[in-house]
């Protein structure tokens, strides 16, 4: 199979495309199946004169006619915008002056020396002829390997302060080499990157009970200021404070992305707002999740009646909490309130720095944990989570 490149204007394909040179629709495609929104985003593309990938063209050697091999859909809202069946969406982000004032413009109806000038745009194409039967539709087969991008990994096309913001704290995490001492899981797919920018978006709201949508955090990664410096402060301190005890760990910690964002968000609110120790912290995450695998084990008595009552019931919660639910409100509410639970009972629930918990709420948490088992409604009464 040999190819050779050329870069044709637009209104070169345009014609072959009216005058059926060009096929776009062989038998191996798959329709026209681009919603209108995407063409649109192709034509914005143009008109801010951005690069788009290019198109690959098959030449029957019987006929000498064209086929699309790869780039129909792009050929195809190219075509429909010509035809005037397609018209300009001056909203786009990110906006642009020029192409607002066209909203709503089809091409007919472009001023001539924009019209021109999208005449005049060119595109890569590649032209596939020599090829034996089989190798055209191979071709097409590796082209379309699409691998489909985690929204991490469409967040890190933006090149702004929250990606900067985002990536030293990967740094970090990874300098200290936190994933071997808590993290099960890799930075594969961009994993770290994710529950780092979901717990920046949720320590600068100051709430647990806003939802962490990729809308939130894409409008956060396209702006040009980040995230705020607080927030990156108070998520350090948690990073340095899980770096300090790390060495004192006495049994095996493997958070999962759930429990890696709550314990992420508790021990920045530890270290904002106590003075615990290393050692301290230390002993509590690995105490926990010793108390945590107990209760999981109800076979086993002996070490299940250490617990007490409530704390079999908020540690299965908490468990069950933590599979694929990241950012649901009501599982990273409950997750954190579990966490404080047992680091309250640790300090006989003397201690509330760091919960916003008012002294009578300290003593009636104590009274009611005695009597009632239900751990969400209890949390619910507190308004867990509302402020940080």
């Amino acid at each position: 199979m040999q190819t050779r490149s050329a870069d044709p204007d637009l209104r070169t394909l345009v014609k072959r495309i009216e005058d059926n040179e060009l096929d776009l629709q062989p038998e191996f495609q798959r329709g026209e199946v681009w919603s209108e929104t995407k063409q649109q985003r192709l034509i914005d593309s143009i008109l801010r004169d951005w690069q788009i990938p290019p198109v690959h063209i098959v030449i029957d050697p019987e006929t000498d006619r064209q086929f699309v091999l790869d780039g129909q859909q792009r050929l195809v809202a190219i075509r429909e915008f010509v035809a005037g069946r397609l018209s300009i969406n001056g909203s786009i982000e990110p906006h642009d002056k020029k192409i607002q004032a066209l909203n709503g413009a089809g091409y007919e109806t472009l001023p001539e020396d924009i019209r021109r000038r999208f005449d005049r745009y060119s595109i890569r194409v590649f032209y596939i002829y020599d090829y034996s039967p089989e190798e055209p539709g191979e071709l097409f087969f590796r082209l379309n390997q699409n691998s489909a991008l985690t929204p991490a990994e469409q967040r890190n096309a933006f090149f702004g302060g929250a990606r900067r913001q985002v990536k030293r704290i990967i740094e970090d995490l990874e300098s200290e080499d936190l994933k071997s001492y808590y993290f099960g899981f890799s930075n594969a797919r961009m994993a770290y990157d994710d529950i780092v920018a979901r717990a920046l978006l949720i320590l600068e709201a100051g709430t647990l009970r806003q939802k962490v949508t990729s809308a939130l955090l894409v409008e956060k990664y396209r702006s040009s200021e980040g995230f705020s410096q607080e927030s990156v402060d108070w998520l350090m301190g948690g990073v340095r404070l899980l770096a300090g005890a790390k060495r004192d760990l006495y049994t095996q910690i493997r958070l999962n992305k759930a429990t890696g964002l709550s314990w992420l968000i508790f021990a920045s609110r530890l270290a904002r707002y106590s003075s615990v120790s290393n050692l301290e912290f230390s002993d509590f995450i690995c105490s926990f999740e010793i108390r945590r695998h107990r209760a999981l084990r109800p076979d086993n008595l002996s070490l299940a009646m250490a617990n007490p009552g409530w704390s079999d019931e908020a540690l299965a919660i908490y468990s069950d909490r933590s599979s694929a639910r990241v950012g649901d409100v009501s599982s990273v509410v409950l997750r954190d309130f579990v966490i404080w639970l047992h680091f309250l009972e640790r300090n006989n629930f003397q201690v509330a720095v760091g919960t916003h918990l008012s002294d009578s709420q300290l003593a009636m948490l104590r009274e009611v944990l005695g009597v009632e088992l239900d751990i969400q409604k209890i949390a619910e009464a507190l308004e867990w989570g509302e402020t940080l």
